[in-house]
């Protein structure tokens, strides 16, 4: 018999919590259709998220700049206010 690692399922609400936003930046960002985020589902009419895929999701959002040394930002000078 093949054991299968537990899902991690949470609510809305623990899910902004996850990913340390708020939880209406949680809701705008499933209603947007050009993120594509995860799907959820719901359970007796409560909505319930699946971090896993929500790990992945974000995982292929990363961009890493340290191995583009094109992409360094150049830094900006400040100019002073005259008094």
């Amino acid at each position: 018999m093949t054991e299968y690692p537990p899902r991690r399922d949470v609510r809305n609400a623990a899910l902004a919590r996850y990913l340390n936003k708020s939880d209406m930046c949680v809701w705008r960002w499933k209603r947007d259709p050009v993120l594509n985020c995860p799907p959820s589902y719901e359970v007796n009419g409560i909505e319930y998220n699946n971090l896993d895929l929500w790990d992945e999701w974000i995982k292929a959002r990363v961009i890493n700049f340290g191995d583009d040394r094109s992409r360094v930002i150049p830094r900006v000078r400040r100019i002073k206010k005259m008094a």
